[in-house]
């Protein structure tokens, strides 16, 4: 069946049958790729992300934690690494993706801690 971008899928087909997946990332990026539209997971402010079929998050590094967030880690010359928790899969996946911004932000959260410390004891 070939598909025309032009038209919406369910004007071509009602029913379409893409195959069987192993993630909702990989179910939405074969649905993507059917309409002609890059999948919105594989990429967060501007950081291409690592998907991964292995994972129940559907991103590499990234879990959950038993608290709801997610837990983003990394591999840095043999050995794991935390990076964070996050409240969202996206995020934890960013963070793992681009380690520099994750660090840069939590040097920042840290600068903002400490003043906002500073300023409750100065009062």
């Amino acid at each position: 069946l070939a598909l025309s971008p032009s038209r919406p899928l369910a004007a071509q087909s009602p029913r379409l049958f893409l195959g069987s997946f192993g993630t909702a990332v990989e179910a939405a990026a074969a649905y993507a790729r059917a309409v002609g539209e890059p999948p919105a997971a594989s990429e967060f402010e501007g950081v291409r992300l690592h998907l991964s079929s292995s994972s129940s998050t559907g991103y590499e590094g990234v879990r959950r934690h038993a608290s709801g967030k997610f837990v983003a880690t990394r591999y840095e010359h043999g050995r794991e690494v935390h990076v964070g928790l996050y409240d969202t899969a996206v995020e934890a996946a960013r963070a793992v993706a681009d380690p520099a911004a994750a660090a840069a932000e939590w040097s920042t959260a840290v600068a903002e801690w400490s003043t906002a410390a500073a300023a409750a004891a100065a009062t």
